[in-house]
């Protein structure tokens, strides 16, 4: 799904700034209720304990830690039928899904966060243009990819492993980078929103 915010995507222009930050969002240090050593409920596993340790698995109180760490902006984390929505800095909203579980009922031991964001068709091309702005969008983003359903839809995918080397921190970097990325496809595709 997808839902521009059309202020919020004007109101943000399309630079990256050396100090990882993309317009006026930046990480921030992970608020101290949140930086406590907590369990996850749902699986009984321990969540990170701050920004900067190393995840070898992702819980849902990591994902939701994670965008708390993005600042500019209120990111919206709420549970959905396929696993959670989230509403970007951007106002762009994605689905996301913790994958790669050993139980993915209960979120035990997840290794991968999985974000989607349907980019419909923008409507007066035919698949093989469509394929074409598909090709060109997987040139330009380092951090996903994207590809085109059987629906003539452009989707977008992002994905994070839990390698155990990667922090909550990188994991909301990455998601900026990837916003960004995904912002700047929808404003060329959609020019007049």
């Amino acid at each position: 799904m997808i839902t521009l915010k059309s202020a919020a995507l004007r109101a943000l222009p399309a630079i990256y700034l050396a100090a990882g930050c993309l317009a006026a969002i930046c990480l921030v240090g992970m608020p101290s209720q949140l930086a406590a050593q907590e369990t996850s409920q749902d699986s009984g596993q321990q969540s990170a304990g701050s920004a900067t340790d190393p995840i070898r698995y992702i819980t849902p109180t990591d994902l939701e830690n994670a965008m708390s760490l993005i600042q500019g902006a209120d990111v919206l984390v709420e549970p959905s039928e396929n696993g959670f929505s989230i509403t970007l800095p951007s106002g762009i909203e994605a689905d996301a899904q913790l994958q790669n579980c050993e139980d993915r009922s209960t979120y035990r031991n997840c290794r991968t966060v999985s974000l989607i964001i349907n980019m419909f068709n923008p409507g007066g091309r035919d698949r093989a243009q469509l394929l074409e702005i598909v090709n060109d969008l997987n040139k330009r983003d380092i951090n996903g990819r994207s590809f085109l359903n059987d629906n003539d839809h452009i989707i977008a995918r992002f994905a994070f492993i839990a390698s155990g080397n990667e922090t909550l921190r990188q994991l909301a970097y990455k998601v900026i980078s990837w916003e960004g990325t995904t912002k700047l496809a929808i404003q060329s595709l959609y020019p007049d929103e």
